[in-house]
């Protein structure tokens, strides 16, 4: 099942079809209707992303983290090959590439028009022909330095999260980590199969292949595979 978003909302939830593709799933027919199982699944993706937001705030600073030393050792390699850690001068570091960066902009503005905030002054050639200054080498070079500046930026980012972070008590964060294993737990061993009973009025449970490597099989698993697509 996709996932359809319109307003923050899962719009599977409106369509009629999604019951009627998790009847055939199951090989069962709803006994109540696909009205009030779609009402259900809804109120249930409510819950479990609220109580899964809730618990996963401070959690996600190590990702936060994480993310942003990638990003500043990308962003440090990016400096270096330009030449411009510790706030250098392209024009002095990398003369060549400079140059070679210049002419490339100055063509990508002939196609696609002035960068914002430059001046285009027209001027005339050794040869006397009538040509365009796009300004481009003040852009090539401020465009550089903001490489510089990005990555003192980036740097200072994470620095503030790695000690915010590392401000979070240990038992606060065993915590968080306790409350989104019962987020998961709640979703598919309590939520999941009380659906399942009230809209098929079936037993939910599962059985095991007789052979083979296959997973378990049931109504109710099939329930709960195309219930955490939709999800």
């Amino acid at each position: 099942m996709k996932r359809i978003h319109t307003n923050g909302k899962n719009q599977r939830f409106q369509d009629v079809e999604t019951a009627r593709e998790i009847e055939t799933a199951v090989d069962l027919s709803l006994r109540t209707s696909p009205e009030q199982l779609l009402a259900d699944l809804e109120e249930m993706d409510g819950i479990f992303r609220a109580y899964s937001i809730m618990s996963d705030l401070r959690p996600t600073k190590v990702q936060f983290c994480k993310e942003l030393g990638k990003i500043e050792k990308q962003a440090t390699k990016l400096a270096r090959s330009l030449g411009v850690v510790g706030g250098a001068d392209i024009r002095g570091t990398k003369p060549r590439l400079f140059q070679e960066l210049d002419q490339t902009a100055s063509r990508f503005a002939k196609r696609k028009g002035p960068y914002p905030g430059s001046r285009p002054t027209p001027y005339e050639s050794d040869d006397g022909q009538r040509k365009m200054d796009y300004g481009t080498a003040e852009v090539v070079l401020n465009a550089t330095r903001g490489v510089w500046w990005l990555l003192q930026w980036i740097e200072a980012a994470r620095k503030e999260a790695e000690a915010a972070r590392k401000e979070t008590p240990v038992a606060d964060r065993r915590r968080e980590r306790a409350a989104r294993h019962e987020a998961k737990k709640w979703l598919i061993g309590t939520a999941i199969p009380k659906a399942y009973e009230h809209h098929f009025e079936q037993a939910f449970g599962w059985t095991m292949p007789w052979m083979g490597n296959a997973p378990p099989d049931a109504p109710g698993i099939r329930f709960a595979t195309e219930v955490l697509k939709l999800l």
